[in-house]
């Protein structure tokens, strides 16, 4: 085990108040505290973090009996784990966030790939840290009654640090089989850190890609998106195009990095030559919001209409179809510039409710039932693309002139 010493002052202002203070009852009681996993890692790497989880040797009801007892809200969240949520003042108080803290473990008897069926609780951190998956990620720190502050190292997590390298605590190929999850966050972290893989852990990667399986929908559309959201991902998904392939099936990898959208325009952009029947599966099975489900079938729309190019032939004809989404899709995947002169002219029309004629006003020039929808459509266009001008008195007489051309589409 390496110690490394690390300033008081800077730990103090990294580590919420809150959070040392819980760690500190536990010591004053006899038991040991330490911050354990990323927000260690990001406390090295000068990194903001989010979540600040702490591990003990203490056992579930002694944190909650001695942290209730000095006016925090310390309940049991973690079932089998152990772990307790805290926060000072009352449960749930976004204005307070949640600390949670967990005994020291040890696991086995992962038959599902994913879930330990036993676990074990230990008094010793270097048993606790040793299941845990990146040693980027296994190393823990702690403030001593003399006021200095140690991390402690049992995996060589901070030379990998230094070095920018994604590495398994242990065995690769042990790491994955117990949680095929392991899989695609070594991947995320690849991409967020900008750090590299390990040799032998990207080879267990790619051996263990069929694992994937295991892993429900959520699972891997939250690691998925996680991984998108980073502008430097182009590079991760050509080296492992096998272990996403197990994801997505085939995917266009190149242009990524230029796509200047979120998840949904990215899943899009990889997803967006995959046949329309396998696009809605992959999209259906992986469990993404109703609404991300119907922006990405949108743009999915338009780049088959237009053959993934839209240009000055095809653009009406798109925003008939799409109304001003088009324009979104225009400013991410297309060029915008070219086009901007139709949306942001109010006296062009881009949507059938922007037209100066109505439905009952086709009822009233003769058609009837799918024929008005079919007779819109095509004033849209007109108007739009500025054949005929969008006033009432124009437009019926337009209609009235292709009436008959309209009837027999």
């Amino acid at each position: 085990m390496n110690i490394f010493s690390e300033s008081k002052e800077r730990f103090e202002m990294f580590f919420p108040r809150e959070a040392r203070k819980a760690a500190a009852l536990l010591m004053k009681r006899g038991y040991e505290a330490y911050f354990v996993g990323g927000c260690v890692r990001d406390f090295i790497m000068g990194r903001s973090a989010n979540d600040f989880d702490l591990t003990t040797n203490a056992k579930s009801g002694d944190i909650i009996g001695i942290l209730s007892e000095c006016g925090f809200d310390a309940r049991l969240i973690g079932g089998s784990c152990g772990t307790v949520g805290v926060q000072a003042g009352t449960f749930g108080d976004k204005s307070s966030e949640q600390i949670e803290i967990t005994p020291y473990r040890c696991e086995s008897g992962y038959t599902d790939h994913r879930h330990p069926s036993q676990v074990k609780f230990v008094n010793s951190l270097e048993e606790d840290l040793k299941r845990r998956d990146f040693t980027v990620n296994s190393l823990a720190a702690a403030e001593n009654f003399d006021g200095d502050v140690n991390i402690l190292d049992y995996f060589g997590g901070k030379k990998d640090i230094e070095k920018k390298i994604i590495r398994c605590v242990g065995n690769p190929s042990d790491r994955f089989e117990e949680d095929a999850l392991r899989i695609l966050r070594a991947l995320r972290f690849s991409a967020e850190l900008s750090f590299n893989i390990e040799n032998k852990t990207a080879q267990a990667i790619i051996e263990k890609r069929e694992l994937i399986k295991y892993i429900s929908g959520e699972r891997k559309v939250e690691e998925l998106r996680k991984l998108l959201k980073n502008g430097q991902t182009e590079a991760i998904f050509h080296e492992f195009y096998a272990v996403f392939s197990e994801i997505v099936g085939n995917f266009a990898e190149n242009g990524i990095d230029s796509v200047k959208g979120g998840f949904c325009e990215k899943l899009f952009y990889i997803l967006r030559f995959r046949p329309l029947g396998e696009f809605k599966k992959i999209i259906s099975e992986l469990k993404i919001s109703s609404s991300e489900k119907s922006s990405i079938a949108e743009y999915k729309k338009i780049f088959d209409f237009c053959g993934g190019a839209v240009t000055f032939e095809n653009i009406f004809q798109i925003i008939s179809r799409h109304g001003y989404f088009a324009a979104e899709y225009l400013k991410i995947f297309g060029e915008y510039e070219s086009f901007s002169h139709i949306f942001e002219d109010k006296a062009i029309p881009k949507t059938v409710s922007e037209l100066a004629v109505s439905g009952e006003d086709m009822r009233n020039a003769g058609f009837c039932g799918a024929e008005i929808g079919k007779a819109l459509k095509t004033l849209l266009i007109s108007a739009c693309s500025g054949k005929v001008k969008n006033d009432r008195e124009t437009l019926l007489k337009y209609v009235k002139d292709i009436k008959d051309g309209i009837k027999h589409e």
